[in-house]
């Protein structure tokens, strides 16, 4: 699995917890896999359109029925498909905002949900299309909130959410990981105390391999 698709829903591109954890796993598969291929899509980098009535209407049509608006306005629909499905990894990044899904990703999320393209249903049973086999999701939240809340953890409506839908397109092993991001600016996640670092190690030795002495040289000579 050399092929992955990294997609940074964080406004914060300097600043980001979750962005962080992207990196420090993608720092890991490079180790584990030196052919490594990696596709970004950073959607605080574009203006993510909410699907409107033309677009809804495309997705309906087969693309030789579709009128040249509807043509036009599923195009961005198509080459976030295209890029998923060229994936077989996906990595997502993300914080949670007022306990949810950010909105650039919840409307990237309704470009590439799509029927005949990566969920289909055939004879009453419902299938999903999606090429990537394995999904990581990065979520973090401000620690600040915790202290403001009886529960001692914010809820999260995010995780299920996302779980949810790479389930309902078809992506068969999807691993969250959280945590809440320090209150101290100059901490880094590759420092002492993150839990969610030695999770990532985790996961990737199971799915990649255990690093070793040769992988890593491996990885200095080609840089």
């Amino acid at each position: 699995m050399d092929r992955i698709l990294r997609i940074d829903a964080s406004p914060e591109r300097n600043s980001s917890w979750a962005r962080s954890m992207g990196d420090y796993l993608i720092k890991g598969l490079e180790v584990r896999s030196p052919r490594l291929s990696i596709s970004n899509r950073d959607l605080s980098q574009i203006l993510m359109p909410h699907i409107d009535e033309t677009t809804i209407a495309g997705f309906r049509r087969s693309p030789v029925t579709m009128s040249p608006r509807e043509r036009q306005a599923t195009s961005l629909s198509d080459l976030l498909i295209s890029e998923l499905q060229s994936a077989e990894v996906l990595l997502i990044t993300a914080s949670l905002y007022n306990f949810g899904t950010p909105s650039s990703l919840k409307a990237w999320f309704d470009q590439i949900v799509r029927v005949s393209r990566t969920f289909d249903t055939r004879e009453g049973v419902h299938m999903g299309l999606a090429k990537p086999k394995l999904a990581f999701v990065c979520i973090s939240y401000d620690e600040a909130m915790v202290g403001c809340l009886r529960q001692g953890t914010p809820p999260d409506f995010m995780r299920g959410h996302i779980q949810y839908l790479l389930d309902f397109i078809g992506v068969p092993h999807v691993f969250v990981i959280g945590e809440p991001a320090p209150n101290k600016a100059s901490e880094s996640f590759e420092g002492d105390g993150s839990k969610a670092r030695d999770q990532i190690d985790t996961l990737l030795d199971r799915f990649f391999g255990i690093v070793t002495a040769s992988s890593l040289t491996s990885l200095a000579d080609q840089k």
